[in-house]
């Protein structure tokens, strides 16, 4: 067999390994737990603010 035959082989071999594994993962219970803050490190006013603003406002209104 080929050197890249076997390395394929391989490396199918792992990833449908690993598939199983994240099937049999447990249940996480509803998020978020805590307040979410968000950071903004800019100034008042600025782009980066207003677009946490609203961000911060949808998921507020998502998450409850």
């Amino acid at each position: 067999m080929k050197a890249t035959t076997k390395l394929a082989l391989l490396a199918a071999f792992l990833v449908l390994s690993a598939f199983p594994l994240s099937r049999t993962a447990p249940s996480a219970e509803a998020w978020p737990q805590r307040t979410v803050k968000l950071i903004v490190p800019l100034g008042p006013a600025s782009g980066a603010d207003v677009t946490a603003r609203v961000l911060a406002d949808h998921l507020s209104r998502r998450w409850g």
